[in-house]
């Protein structure tokens, strides 16, 4: 799910392999018809669905100039249109990292844009093997 963040927010449009989006864990053939068990994961069809609503929703993500910050394990990057920013933060990593939180993001409350709760950034943030955060303030 974390390279799939990474991919629907840098630009251009989404891709979604068959069966992707419920973790079909078979390589599918293109251009064929194979079936595909729709009610395997749950739970993450209802991620997707959330992440692409979110991005199919709003504007700042689509149409925004963008600001990075370089790190080895974490990938992170800030998109700004008028008043509204969006933080995207993704772990890359199989390990859990611990990261330092840039100064022009640090000490800030933002809302989670998945799911509405509030988050509150520190100077520093420690991140779950591919966790990923969808921020907007």
């Amino acid at each position: 799910m974390a390279a799939f963040v990474l991919a629907v927010f840098n630009g251009g449009v989404p891709l979604i392999y068959n069966g992707q989006e419920v973790g079909c864990s078979v390589k599918l053939p293109f251009f064929s018809k194979s079936p595909i068990d729709w009610t395997t994961n749950p739970d993450m069809m209802i991620e997707y669905k959330k992440i692409l609503a979110f991005r199919r929703d709003n504007a700042t993500v689509k149409e925004s100039v963008t600001a990075v910050d370089a790190h080895p394990d974490v990938v992170l990057f800030s998109k700004k249109l008028g008043s509204e920013e969006v933080l995207v933060m993704v772990n890359v990593r199989n390990t859990t990292v611990s990261y330092p939180i840039p100064t022009a993001w640090a000490n800030s409350i933002w809302r989670d844009a998945l799911n509405s709760n509030l988050i509150t950034l520190g100077s520093s943030i420690n991140l779950e093997p591919y966790k990923y955060y969808i921020l907007i303030k």
